[in-house]
């Protein structure tokens, strides 16, 4: 039987899938990311993921000085802040009662085509917010807050390696526009081992604040160091009883 002559005829839409999923795994490999990353990557090319392929195409087209725009930085670290303090140990959306989950905050991170408005839906209800907006600039701001700001935290390492897989399967034109020191520790650390992944973060928020990776994401990298803490949530009073009771 000859590949080729199978190949050909293949529908188109498989195809084109094939393709994806083999310039996927290759690229994994050559870029040092690991057997796990090329699996993800594999899976984020397969059949129905299309119409995510097509709301990234335009977050693809971000210049390195959108992707390290200040615009809006705040939403976004309150939005990692707000999802790792806020998960309540031993329920869903807590992982070993600890945090957010890996699939929440991959969610959080890089969230699925259908749960980003488009900009003419969004200005029907007025401005829409910079993540809706500029994902691929949003998910990696959001990676450098689980780096920068979750240090020494339960599951640290982990919720970075979930982070920087997240950005990197659904963005990866966006992510070949990064400095390439940058493109090339996110691989290591979407690739580390076990036990290894804290190092790696670790690395990456020390070259990100020390302008390893250059002044623009230096900067960006500062100003989500600087953000204020979210504010712990007040607790409502009990209701006292009533005296006519």
């Amino acid at each position: 039987m000859n590949p080729q002559s199978d190949l050909l005829h293949t529908p188109p839409r498989r195809r084109r899938w094939i393709a994806g999923a083999t310039s996927a795994l290759a690229a994994a490999a050559l870029a040092g990311g690991g057997v796990a990353v090329a699996l993800q990557a594999n899976a984020a090319q397969a059949p129905g993921a299309s119409a995510s392929q097509e709301a990234s195409g335009e977050a693809g087209q971000e210049s390195l000085a959108s992707l390290t725009s200040l615009d809006g930085v705040g939403e976004d670290v309150a939005a990692v802040d707000s999802a790792v303090d806020t998960a309540v140990p031993g329920t869903a959306g807590s992982a070993s009662g600890s945090g957010v989950s890996s699939v929440d905050l991959a969610a959080l991170v890089a969230p699925a085509a259908a749960a980003v408005p488009s900009s003419s839906a969004s200005t029907a209800g007025g401005s829409a917010p910079s993540s809706a907006k500029h994902p691929a600039r949003s998910a990696l701001r959001r990676v450098l807050a689980v780096v920068i700001r979750q240090d020494g935290t339960a599951q640290y390492g982990e919720h970075a390696q979930t982070a920087a897989r997240a950005a990197i399967n659904r963005f990866p034109a966006a992510f070949r526009r990064l400095p390439e020191k940058l493109r090339q520790d996110l691989w290591q650390l979407a690739g580390a081992a076990a036990g290894q992944e804290a190092a790696d973060a670790q690395a990456i928020k020390g070259r990100a604040l020390d302008g390893t990776y250059g002044a623009a994401v230096q900067k960006v990298a500062q100003a989500i160091q600087k953000a204020p803490a979210k504010a712990p949530a007040t607790p409502a009073p009990s209701p006292s009883p009533s005296s006519g009771s």
